[in-house]
């Protein structure tokens, strides 16, 4: 803990000093002077409550600084970060490049006077999937309310308890409880309801300890020797006869496989898999996403990153370098996609800077 001093030339954002009282949520950007206080330079209010949001830009309001996404309004300030994921990768990504249509990932708090207040801003390539993240306020089964979005459940939707096991939809609404936190996928149907495709119990944050154990990996299946021994983006990965499968089963583990892993890291960096999600590495719409050294050459069309073999095209776009800087022992994040035969096809390869 740290003692927290303000002065004149201390900013406040979403309320006054005389808001600050015991039990309030704070954010606090400053520095630590001599005797050891932090003095703040921008003191920011909100809740604990961060909610996440993903989806299509439903309208923008340059000059009150306004995202509208599910019908919820995020107000933007000086502070509110932006970052542009998409293919584009505009470096000058801002609220003024922000269209009606465009795929976004805000995270928000809510201020004292109720209105969202956008953290960071994230611009991503389009999908037609919709997430939100925060706390349940209603409930009236099958359809439940999060930040006054109606999401509605069925017997289709995969269903994650708090324990990371899968349950049925009479589970879920004996465990769902108002002021839980939940995060929920799906598609918005023509009256706007979130009609959910999978829906995840959040971790309890006092449980701090385990919480920072708990790991989620996505990428492809590499240096497989067995199912208790592969990686998957450079992480080691083992499994147990808890492991739960889903879209898949053990059968199914074998090099060259996207899926996502769910679990526990330990202390050596070993990740024992509490669920294994096996994704469609033939669906084009999906992002397959290696990161790592190239660790052998022959040519631009024939290299492997991470021991997956990879190939470019006249289309691949090439981020802070060319095609000449592909060379062995180069450091690249890659988006590809998975072809028939097995061969990752580059559409954006990115070169990581040398210090970074």
């Amino acid at each position: 803990d740290f003692d927290i001093t303000t002065n004149d030339e201390t900013e406040y954002k979403g309320g006054i000093a005389d808001d600050i009282v015991d039990g309030i949520q704070l954010n606090i950007h400053g520095r630590i002077n001599s005797d050891g206080k932090i003095v703040a330079k921008k003191v920011r209010f909100g809740k604990s409550e961060v909610i996440k949001v993903s989806g299509e830009v439903t309208a923008v309001d340059v000059e009150n600084q306004i995202i509208e996404i599910l019908s919820i309004q995020f107000n933007i300030d000086n502070n509110t970060i932006f970052r542009d994921k998409s293919i584009e990768e505009d470096e000058n990504f801002h609220l003024i490049s922000v269209e009606v249509g465009d795929s976004l990932r805000i995270n928000a708090f809510e201020q004292p006077d109720e209105s969202m207040l956008a953290i960071k801003v994230t611009r991503v390539d389009d999908s037609d999937e919709t997430c939100i993240e925060g706390i349940v306020e209603s409930i009236e089964s099958p359809q439940f309310v999060i930040d006054g979005v109606t999401i509605t459940v069925s017997d289709a939707t995969d269903i994650e308890g708090p324990d990371q096991t899968s349950i049925d939809l009479l589970a879920f609404f004996e465990l769902l409880l108002t002021d839980v936190e939940l995060e929920v996928k799906g598609l918005l149907n023509e009256e706007g309801i979130l009609v959910a495709t999978s829906i995840e119990f959040e971790d309890d944050d006092d449980d701090h300890d385990d919480h920072i154990n708990k790991i989620a990996v996505t990428g492809v299946i590499a240096d497989f020797e067995s199912e208790a021994e592969f990686t998957v983006n450079g992480h080691a990965i083992t499994t147990d006869e808890n492991t739960e499968y889903k879209h898949g089963n053990i059968l199914d583990l074998t090099t060259g496989i996207l899926i996502k892993v769910k679990g526990n890291v330990d202390e050596e960096g070993l990740i024992l898999a509490s669920r294994i999600l096996f994704q469609n590495t033939h669906d084009n719409s999906n992002r397959v996403e290696l990161d790592g050294e190239i660790d052998t050459f022959d040519s631009v069309e024939d290299f492997t990153v991470n021991g997956n073999q990879v190939t470019v095209t006249d289309a691949t776009r090439y981020v802070r370098g060319t095609i000449d800087n592909l060379i062995l022992g180069a450091e690249v994040e890659i988006d590809a996609r998975l072809s028939t035969d097995e061969i990752y096809i580059a559409y954006k390869i990115k070169f990581e800077d040398d210090d970074s």
